[in-house]
C-alpha cells in the first residue's frame, strides 16, 4: 500500500514501478483489442489496482469477451446491448471497480 500511495503521491519511482508492473501484464495479452481494453484511462490509486499472475492470460483466450458498451439488460441467454444486438453467455464477470475518494 505503502508504494500505491507514493505513485498517487507522484513520486517517481513508485510511478515508475507501477508502469513497468502495468506493461508486464498488458504484454501478457496478445490481442491488440483486448490490450487496448485493459489499459486504464484513469489515474493510478482512482481504482482497485490488480496484481494478479493469472488474469491477464485468462483474458487473453479466445473464448473471453470484454464487453465495455451499455448493457439494456441481462436475460436468460445472455446479454442485450444497449443497441439492441443479443450475446449469448454461459457466464458473466460483473466487474466495475469502485469509486474512491481523493486523498
Amino acid at each position: 500500500e505503502g508504494a500505491l500511495y507514493a505513485a498517487i503521491k507522484g513520486e517517481a519511482w513508485a510511478q515508475f514501478a507501477l508502469k513497468k508492473i502495468c506493461d508486464t501484464n498488458r504484454s501478457k495479452v496478445k490481442d491488440p483489442e483486448k490490450r487496448d481494453k485493459l489499459h486504464p484511462r484513469y489515474p493510478v490509486g482512482a481504482k482497485r489496482t490488480l496484481f494478479s499472475d493469472d488474469f491477464y492470460p485468462a483474458v487473453d483466450k479466445s473464448n473471453v469477451f470484454l464487453h465495455e458498451d451499455g448493457i439494456k439488460e441481462i436475460c436468460e441467454m445472455g446479454i442485450v446491448n444497449s443497441d439492441g444486438s443479443r450475446i449469448e453467455v454461459d457466464t458473466i464477470i460483473y466487474a466495475t471497480g469502485f469509486i474512491t475518494n481523493p486523498l
